[in-house]
C-alpha cells in the first residue's frame, strides 16, 4: 500500500507533464478525438497556445477591438491577424509554396433551431454537423459577432462548394467537407501570398478548418494540396 502511494505522485506528474508537452494543435484535435498524421513535408509550428498568422512586432501589434469589429481598416499583416484571429497552427510546405493555418472551434451547437424555414434534407444534415458561425465571420456576411440566422446560413449555403460524402469520409472520417474561397481584399502574407481557401470537415459539430494560403502559381493546384491532407487529420469515431 505504501509504494502504491508512493507511485501515485510520479504518474500524477507523468500525466500532468504530457498535457503540458502537448502543442495547442494535439489538445484541439485531442479534444475532439481526432487524430493527427502529419506527413514529412509538412513543418509544423509547435506553439502551446493559439497564435496570430503574423508574428506580433511593434510594427504589427495585436489587433486593436475596433479592427476586430471591423470599424477600422486594416492593412498588411495586420489585416491577416485580425480575418484569422489566433489558430491552432501553422503548416508550412517544404517547398515554401503553401502555407495552411489549422484552426478548431468549440462545438457551438447553434444551429440547433435550424429547420423551421429550410426543409432540404441535404442542407439539414449540414447544418447538423457543423456550425456556420466561422464561415459567416470569413465571409464578412451580416452583422459581425453575430450567429448566423436560418435565412443566412442558408444563403451562406449555397456559396459553398460541397464535397461528397464519401470523400468526407475517405478523407477525415467526417461527414460533411466543404471548401470555399478567401478574399484578402489585395493584401499579400509574408510578401509573398495573394490566395486562399477554407476547408471545413465536421462531424456532429465537432469541427476543423484548413486555411490553404497559396501564390497565385500555387492556388491551381488546390486540390493536390487538398489531397495531400487525406488522413492526416482523422476523426475516431
Amino acid at each position: 500500500m505504501k509504494k502504491i502511494l508512493l507511485m501515485f505522485p510520479l504518474f500524477l506528474f507523468l500525466g500532468i507533464s504530457k498535457l503540458i508537452a502537448q502543442t495547442s494543435l494535439e489538445l484541439g484535435m485531442d479534444g475532439f478525438n481526432i487524430d493527427i498524421n502529419l506527413p514529412s513535408f509538412l513543418n509544423a509550428s509547435e506553439n502551446i497556445e493559439r497564435i496570430y498568422v503574423a508574428e506580433i512586432t511593434d510594427k504589427n501589434p495585436v489587433p486593436e477591438i475596433a479592427q476586430q469589429f471591423g470599424s477600422k481598416i486594416t492593412f498588411g499583416e495586420t489585416y491577416f491577424n485580425v480575418f484569422f484571429g489566433t489558430v491552432n497552427a501553422i503548416l508550412t510546405y517544404k517547398n515554401d509554396e503553401c502555407v495552411v493555418f489549422v484552426y478548431t472551434s468549440s462545438p457551438f451547437k447553434g444551429s440547433n433551431n435550424y429547420g423551421q424555414i429550410v426543409q432540404d434534407s441535404a442542407k439539414l444534415f449540414t447544418f447538423k454537423n457543423i456550425p456556420f458561425a466561422r464561415i459567416k465571420h470569413d465571409f464578412k456576411y451580416g452583422l459581425p459577432n453575430n450567429y448566423p440566422s436560418e435565412l443566412e446560413a442558408d444563403e451562406l449555403y449555397s456559396m459553398l462548394t460541397h464535397h461528397s460524402y464519401d470523400r468526407a469520409k475517405k478523407m477525415f472520417n467526417a461527414n460533411v467537407l466543404v471548401s470555399y474561397p478567401l478574399n484578402f481584399r489585395g493584401n499579400i502574407y509574408k510578401n509573398k501570398y495573394t490566395r486562399g481557401r477554407a476547408v471545413v470537415a465536421g462531424k456532429d459539430y465537432r469541427v476543423f478548418y484548413l486555411y490553404f494560403i497559396m501564390t497565385d502559381k500555387s492556388v491551381l493546384e488546390f486540390e493536390k494540396y487538398l489531397n495531400d491532407f487525406e488522413r492526416v487529420f482523422y476523426f475516431r469515431d
